[in-house]
């Protein structure tokens, strides 16, 4: 692991009888403390060229010591969106992103600042090793139908769930698990999103609701869609080439529409809700809240005149439900 690190960090190159012994013996990292590993691969992501040992140490068999489950994704092929097996995938999209990440202005024209401002060297990290683990559940969901299809229902919550024994291992924070596992979890939800897109079925509430859920992760999230997207093909096709675009459009959005208005005050607080409706302090206070929000993240109110009827008319119709 270190010779690997050392190598990314100062671009040296491995040389052959050393890597040669450690193709030998790669198994016995397990031996090593799960901090030890943790501290050198974590060293390792955070340099702009770790694509290139990353894939010698796949070469070499250390890639799977240190994570066992990725062996299973050899030989996995998928679907016709996909061009490779779930192992070269994996590699490929690594490699996607990992360049974004270095020249994200070469893709994200209009939002590359406050992109780079976002990807601080943790965030950069995690999400490169998020990446390397999203798709480990595939093997263990793939199913056929009686057309022949692959599917691979499920395969988020498998992989999120086997990176999270993978972390524990490697005595991740709690902060930097909950992270991956989001990210993990969660990769397929912007595609869900274009796939509604297509079908005209995507509302501006939707985007809405996407980015209130996702927070402060959505950048990593649209980052690591788009280099999944990448990895599927040797080039984009039309359908990949029309989802990155709607992906860098969501990427906008967030930046430059959703974050100005989320940081902005309230329009009204609890203490409205006491005052002018006489209401008392109670669960709902935030089912209301977050309703007010989101009208007014999607434009349908501006002020806070318009939050206040908003409510009285919400009061309204829970009442007239209440009484029939």
């Amino acid at each position: 692991m270190r010779a690997y690190r050392i190598g990314a960090c100062l671009n040296f190159e491995i040389e052959s009888q050393t890597a040669s012994s450690i193709s030998t013996y790669a198994k016995l990292i397990h031996r090593s403390a799960g901090e030890r590993i943790r501290e050198e691969i974590f060293k390792l992501l955070g340099t702009s060229k770790s694509y290139h040992y990353i894939s010698q140490m796949a070469d070499a068999g250390l890639l799977s010591a240190v994570f066992p489950d990725l062996d299973r994704l050899k030989g996995c092929f998928q679907n016709s969106h996909h061009l490779y097996d779930a192992f070269e995938h994996t590699l490929k999209a690594y490699l996607h992103l990992e360049t974004i990440l270095n020249h994200p202005d070469t893709l994200f024209m209009d939002t590359c600042n406050p992109i780079r401002q976002y990807l601080d060297k943790e965030k950069t990290v995690l999400i490169k090793y998020a990446i390397l683990l999203h798709d480990l559940g595939k093997p263990w969901t793939k199913t056929i139908d009686n057309r022949r299809i692959i599917h691979f229902y499920g395969h988020s919550r498998k992989s999120a769930d086997l990176a999270q024994k993978i972390s524990q291992k490697l005595r991740l924070s709690n902060r930097e698990k909950q992270f991956i596992d989001f990210i993990i979890r969660n990769h397929l939800h912007p595609l869900f999103l274009f796939t509604a897109m297509q079908k005209k079925t995507l509302t501006h509430k939707g985007i809405t609701r996407f980015f209130k859920k996702c927070g402060d992760n959505t950048p990593a999230l649209l980052l690591h869609a788009i280099a999944d997207s990448m990895a599927k093909q040797d080039q984009p096709n039309q359908t990949n080439e029309v989802f990155i675009g709607f992906v860098k459009e969501m990427m906008h959005q967030f930046f430059y529409s959703f974050k100005p208005k989320i940081e902005e005050p309230p329009l009204i607080t609890g203490r409205d809700l006491i005052h002018e409706f006489g209401l008392m302090p109670s669960p709902e206070f935030k089912t209301i809240l977050n309703r007010v929000q989101e009208e007014k993240l999607t434009n349908q109110i501006k002020s806070r005149s318009e939050a206040l009827a908003w409510v009285r008319d919400y009061l309204m119709r829970g009442s007239t439900r209440c009484s029939s």
